[in-house]
C-alpha cells in the first residue's frame, strides 16, 4: 500500500493537467456540439483549479510529507476523482455518474484535508498528538552548575519586624 500511495502523491502535480486534457481529448473523440464544448471548457478550468487545490492540500500536509506517501483514505479519493473524471471523458449517456462521483470525491477530499490539517494544526499547537510525542519535562531544564543561595535576615536591611 505505501508504494501506490507513493505513486498517487507523486502523481497528485500531472494529473491536475492530464484529468482535464482527457477531458478535452474524449470531447474531441466522442464529443457533440459547440454548446457541449463551451460546458467543456468550463468543466476542465473548475476541474484543474479543484485538482491543483487538492493536490497542495494532500502534498504539503506534514504527516504525508515525513512518510513520503498518503494514508489509504486519500488515496481511495484520489482514485475516485480520477475515475469519475475519466468516465466523465468518454462522454456517453452514463457520463453522467462519473461527473456525479468525480464532484463527491472532490467535496470528501477537500473535506478530508481540512479536518486532517485542523487536526495536525491542533496537535501541533498543543505538542501532542498524532503527529508529535507528548514532551518530556526534563527536556527542558538546563543544568547551569552548583548555586549557592545565602538567606538575609530583614532587620540588618533596616526593615522591621511586623510581628
Amino acid at each position: 500500500m505505501d508504494t501506490i500511495s507513493r505513486i498517487v502523491r507523486k502523481a497528485l502535480g500531472p494529473a491536475a493537467i492530464i484529468m482535464p486534457a482527457w477531458l478535452l481529448i474524449g470531447w474531441t473523440i466522442f464529443g457533440h456540439g459547440v454548446w457541449g464544448f463551451i460546458g467543456l471548457l468550463i468543466i476542465a478550468v473548475i476541474a484543474t483549479v479543484g485538482l491543483l487545490i487538492i493536490a497542495g492540500l494532500m502534498y504539503f500536509r506534514p504527516s504525508n510529507r515525513s512518510r513520503n506517501g498518503l494514508d489509504a483514505t486519500e488515496t481511495g479519493l484520489a482514485a475516485a476523482i480520477a475515475i469519475g473524471l475519466i468516465w466523465l471523458g468518454l462522454w456517453n449517456a452514463s457520463s453522467g455518474i462519473g461527473a456525479a462521483i468525480a464532484i463527491v470525491g472532490f467535496l470528501a477530499a477537500f473535506w478530508y484535508e481540512v479536518t486532517a490539517w485542523m487536526g495536525e494544526i491542533r496537535s501541533a499547537a498543543t505538542g501532542v498528538g498524532p503527529t508529535r510525542a507528548p514532551r518530556d519535562r526534563n527536556d527542558d531544564i538546563i543544568d547551569i552548575g552548583e548555586i549557592t543561595v545565602v538567606e538575609e535576615d530583614s532587620h540588618k536591611r533596616g526593615y522591621e519586624d511586623t510581628k
